[in-house]
């Protein structure tokens, strides 16, 4: 498999071919600013090198699924301590990206509007404010990440529509992140918004919708019974993608900036292929995992016979 960036191809070693995590810690940090936060198009759908939030959440969550070490740590304290300067009381949050982001080529629901003082993202709060909070909690937990987890939790059981499967996808980041106690105070809402949200039907998938599988690439367990049948589906989909094309294309334009977004459908195919691959490897192992349990169950069965 080949990928337009280094990013995403040596994580597909540590991922794939089981290599060590320091050169995925060492490619990050290219993207890195003296702030501690991330930018230089992380997001590869704004180019902006200047710290921002959104980019800085893609960062914490490379470096949340890499194995814990003494360099990941101290990667993710830089950038905690970016979002703790960078936090805005008023929002309880963070907008996603600074009104410099329209300096540099970007998607059109990347740019920033000097009327509203935000772009079109920053209407759906979690977005990326709950991942942010999931982490700096898990990693730094203080009076401070508590009161932003209940706010958090409190948001997002209020609300009355979900028209963001990001802002979701958000949210089952914080969740794995979370504590027994605190999932449970959000669980029934997490799971009725990715059931309300979920499109089972395979032939809208080559259009921007919420697949049954990218709900999985956020969360660890199928928690919210999303069925077995919808995800093996679009587990075979992917695989035929992959087959005939060698990658997972993506379904958006920038429809401007031309020249910058035929770079950007690069690095999004290397990204969403990627992906793909991590979450296909996991099914399967999920299947080994279910069939090891039936045989248990099978043996406890014939145990309690005799």
């Amino acid at each position: 498999m080949k990928f337009y960036r280094r990013l995403e191809a040596i994580q597909y070693d540590y991922y794939l071919k089981k290599v060590g995590s320091e050169d995925v810690i060492e490619e990050l940090l290219t993207f890195q600013n003296l702030d501690g936060g991330f930018g230089h198009g992380i997001e590869a759908d704004f180019l902006l090198p200047d710290s921002s939030a959104l980019a800085t959440s893609i960062a914490m969550r490379i470096l949340h699924n890499l194995e814990d070490s003494k360099r990941k740590l101290e990667v993710m304290n830089q950038a905690i301590n970016y979002l703790k300067n960078s936090y805005d009381p008023n929002r309880k949050g963070w907008y996603a990206v600074p009104r410099e982001v329209n300096d540099y080529a970007h998607a059109p629901w990347w740019e920033w509007n000097p009327h509203e003082e935000m772009t079109v993202i920053d209407y759906r709060w979690g977005n990326p404010s709950a991942e942010i909070i999931g982490y700096m909690d898990f990693y730094c937990q203080s009076k401070e990440t508590r009161l932003m987890i209940d706010y958090a939790i409190n948001h997002f059981n209020q609300l009355e529509n979900y028209n963001s499967e990001h802002e979701i996808y958000c949210y089952l980041r914080m969740y794995d992140c979370l504590g027994k106690r605190d999932q449970e105070k959000v669980y029934l809402s997490l799971k009725k918004a990715v059931n309300e949200s979920l499109v089972t039907d395979s032939n809208q998938w080559t259009e921007y919708v919420a697949k049954p599988l990218d709900f999985l690439k956020c969360s660890k367990e199928n928690w919210f019974e999303i069925n077995e049948k919808s995800l093996q589906e679009h587990r075979e989909y992917m695989k035929r993608e992959i087959k005939e094309k060698g990658f997972i294309d993506v379904s958006w334009q920038w429809g401007q900036y031309k020249d910058d977004w035929e770079e950007s459908k690069k690095i999004w195919r290397g990204v969403l292929t990627l992906e793909a691959l991590k979450i296909i490897g996991y099914v399967k192992i999920q299947e080994k995992k279910t069939i090891i349990e039936a045989k248990k169950v099978k043996l406890w069965v014939r145990l309690s016979e005799l």
